[in-house]
């Protein structure tokens, strides 16, 4: 009995620490904001769009297939993240989100936001968690954990940071 309840804590401690790290308030970000986000992992590449568009009471991330149709939604607000769903899409798409969320927060807010936080001339990083290269023409290249990359392009205009 005591074994069990010892690996059940264990699970969920792991579970809330695998979860993206949250800023300390919502970014002020410049919306909407529309991406063309392509996943590099293991010599697989995939290519999607996020959306960001502001809600009522926070901000709604959407990431879509090409051709449009939505993969993952979630909402964010100061209470955290919301899904539509709890699946292994969300997942990903909620550290996408977190990472991308971290990458367009302007210098002067990402200090305040995120504690933590390491600048560099040409990107910044957080923890051992995400580290953002920014490119020319509002390129941004995004390494996750697990060796996961994206590449963010802008779909029109400039990506704002």
């Amino acid at each position: 009995m005591i074994r069990a309840l010892l690996l059940f804590c264990m699970l969920l401690l792991s579970a809330c620490a695998s979860h993206a790290p949250l800023p300390a308030q919502i970014p002020h970000l410049k919306l909407p904001i529309q991406l063309n986000a392509q996943r590099q992992q293991g010599g697989q590449h995939q290519n999607w769009r996020v959306e960001v568009k502001k809600r009522d009471h926070g901000v709604r991330w959407s990431l879509t297939d090409t051709s449009g149709a939505v993969l993952a939604q979630q909402d964010l607000t100061n209470d955290g993240w919301t899904a539509s769903a709890k699946t292994d899409a969300d997942f990903d798409a909620q550290e996408l989100f977190s990472a991308a969320m971290f990458a367009l927060t302007s210098e002067a807010e990402v200090r305040f936001d995120y504690p933590g936080v390491q600048l560099q001339p040409h990107g910044r990083t957080l923890e051992d968690r995400w580290q953002v290269n920014y490119g020319s023409e509002g390129f941004i290249r995004l390494i996750l954990p697990d060796d996961v990359t994206y590449l963010l392009s802008p779909v029109k205009g400039k990506a704002s940071r």
